[in-house]
């Protein structure tokens, strides 16, 4: 009983400061916010929110958590409702659909890559990026066999592909050089798919 009220504290102590957390995001940004701030609004010690969390990338990472699951699940649903389009469409499809989600997520993003982390590679181990990585390589291994390139990397050209969609890049993209995201995704689409179906 005493276990399970002390899992209770636990989960409620985290929600308390996953909310606070998102509240000074949202008001100040993730890179204007500090540690102690999060921790004096949820009413918790410095030193306990660092036991909990050794940066602001872990607690985005928690934050985000929801969010990752449901546009893994909008993803696989629509290539499950799409089987019968073209390899082209639905790889240009996802590609749209995880640059909707950068730009949605990109102060978020950023923080779990910042340079200023201690695990600054974080981010390749997120069940969003291992599911990303999978669905896309799934599609290139089709196309790719389609078309008979055997030396062709589907592994390699996943990792670039969402290496495009970094959200410090894509903010840069949108916001000093002018691109739309139609034309980020067109670009993306010329350089890594159209050269896979150039005999189509």
């Amino acid at each position: 009983m005493h276990a399970r009220k002390e899992r209770r504290d636990y989960q409620e102590n985290q929600r308390i400061i996953l909310q606070c957390a998102q509240e000074l995001f949202d008001v100040h940004g993730v890179d204007n916010v500090s540690m102690r701030q999060i921790a004096q609004l949820a009413g918790i010690g410095q030193g306990t929110l660092y036991r909990r969390y050794a940066h602001k990338g872990e607690l985005c990472l928690d934050i985000m958590k929801g969010s990752m699951g449901r546009i893994v699940e909008e993803m696989q649903s629509y290539l499950y409702d799409s089987k019968e389009l073209t390899i082209h469409h639905r790889l240009e499809k996802i590609i749209e659909m995880m640059l909707g989600y950068v730009e949605r997520q990109s102060l978020n993003l950023s923080a779990i890559r910042a340079p200023g982390c201690e695990q600054n590679s974080i981010i390749f181990s997120t069940p969003l990026y291992k599911s990303i990585h999978a669905i896309l390589c799934e599609l290139l291994e089709e196309a790719i066999e389609g078309q008979g390139r055997s030396l062709l990397d589907p592994i390699y050209i996943a990792d670039a592909i969402i290496s495009m969609l970094a959200p410090h890049l894509i903010e840069f993209q949108l916001n000093v050089r002018g691109y739309s995201k139609d034309e980020i995704r067109e670009n993306i689409s010329r350089v890594f798919l159209d050269p896979l179906f150039d005999n189509i």
